[in-house]
């Protein structure tokens, strides 16, 4: 367990750069990714190192439950009350009874298992740990056979929503 540093931050640069580094991937796997993310977002109290190992999380796990080829959407946007970063593919999906599991340690799919890949389970949950510490959450829609899109919801600082009620 690492305690996490809150520290205000533009996730933008953060998320462009990790999403960069992981392209190599994505083409070597035959994956193409539409990316969303604009130059600057609205500042969020983030741990970093934390945020980009959930991110990372998610495009592991979008390129492992997708099949060959497949392709990527990666967006950020704010709304009144938050940051959301989400990561969607096309992937086998989660059946409804299994999604409030995924988040569990050590839990996979009976999909996940049996298409025989890689993993140990904790890369949900450790995504959802990292939300929490950072008061935020984590949303999941998916429908089998189609895909998944997962989000990270951080909330907005209290004085960026102050300042988006005295713009109305």
């Amino acid at each position: 367990k690492k305690s996490s540093e809150l520290k205000r931050a533009d996730l933008a640069p953060l998320l462009n750069q990790t999403l960069d580094a992981y392209l190599l991937q994505l083409k070597e796997q035959d994956f193409t990714c539409r990316r969303e993310i604009p130059s600057s977002l609205p500042a969020v109290m983030a741990d970093e190192e934390a945020v980009a190992q959930a991110f990372i999380n998610l495009l592991q796990n979008a390129v492992r439950y997708s099949p060959e080829k497949g392709e990527l959407i990666v967006r950020a946007w704010s709304d009144e009350k938050s940051l959301l970063v989400s990561v969607a593919d096309g992937g086998i999906g989660i059946a409804e009874d299994e999604q409030q599991r995924i988040w569990d340690d050590y839990y996979r799919t009976a999909e996940a298992r049996a298409l025989g890949t890689r993993g140990s389970g904790l890369g949900l949950s450790l995504v959802s740990h990292i939300m929490k510490a950072h008061m935020g959450e984590t949303r999941l829609v998916s429908v089998p056979g189609e895909g998944s899109e997962f989000t990270l919801v951080f909330p907005l600082e209290a004085e960026t929503q102050l300042e988006h009620e005295n713009d109305r």
